[in-house]
């Protein structure tokens, strides 16, 4: 049997299929800035992913991701103290990937009886 999807959760899956590449990625640029000469330019791509992807999360109602990715780009774009920069960095990453868990396994649920619950007021007879 199929699996049933209203078409908000079929527009958050067609977006969170693909961001889990992105994840990963975004975890290898927070690695990439734990050398000790890092280029500016690896900061800002960590900054321009996190800000799009921001955006989408909260056009699709996926809050919880959003402020994720909003903590990610506010400690991407603080300067100096490159230790505590990088453990903040790493926390929230791991914050998004277990927001991005909950997003994916509530996106992929079929939501039981909502025909019937969105349809009358009176309770299903058993």
């Amino acid at each position: 049997m199929a699996v049933k999807l209203n078409s908000r959760q079929q527009a958050q899956l067609q977006f969170l299929e693909p961001f889990g590449r992105q994840i990963v990625s975004l975890g290898s640029i927070i690695e990439q800035m734990s050398a000790p000469k890092v280029d500016e330019q690896i900061g800002r791509n960590l900054l321009r992913i996190s800000s799009s992807s921001k955006v989408q999360c909260m056009g699709l109602g996926l809050a919880r991701m959003a402020d994720c990715l909003g903590q990610l780009e506010q400690a991407a774009r603080r300067t100096g103290g490159g230790l505590s920069r990088l453990r903040t960095l790493r926390e929230v990453h791991t914050s998004l990937k277990q927001a991005y868990e909950v997003a994916f396994k509530k996106a992929t649920t079929a939501i039981e009886h909502a025909e019937e619950e969105a349809g009358s007021g009176a309770p299903p007879v058993h």
